[in-house]
């Protein structure tokens, strides 16, 4: 929200990072977690990734996410995908 850098360490197969995952009945490839892709600015799977990345962060050639970003993100998911979403929407 403060354009404050955040860089994500999620290797592939973690928690939040998947080869193939099965979400709602539906199996999805190359999967992140919605909230971590949303939020990072760089996803990293190794610490070379997050070095190289820091690199080109101080050198002045990234532009970090602000509240812009996320209101999209929100705003999005609310005319998009909550309707769909029976675990949140209550209403269903």
């Amino acid at each position: 929200m403060h354009r404050l850098p955040l860089v994500i360490w999620a290797p592939k197969n973690s928690h939040y990072h998947k080869e193939q995952a099965e979400l709602l009945g539906v199996e999805v490839s190359h999967w992140v977690h919605p909230f971590v892709e949303s939020l990072a600015d760089h996803l990293a799977e190794d610490l070379e990734s997050i070095a190289e990345w820091m690199v080109r962060y101080l050198e002045g050639g990234i532009e970090i996410k602000g509240a812009d970003h996320m209101e999209s993100c929100m705003r999005y998911y609310l005319e998009q995908q909550f309707e769909h979403d029976i675990p949140m929407n209550l209403s269903h």
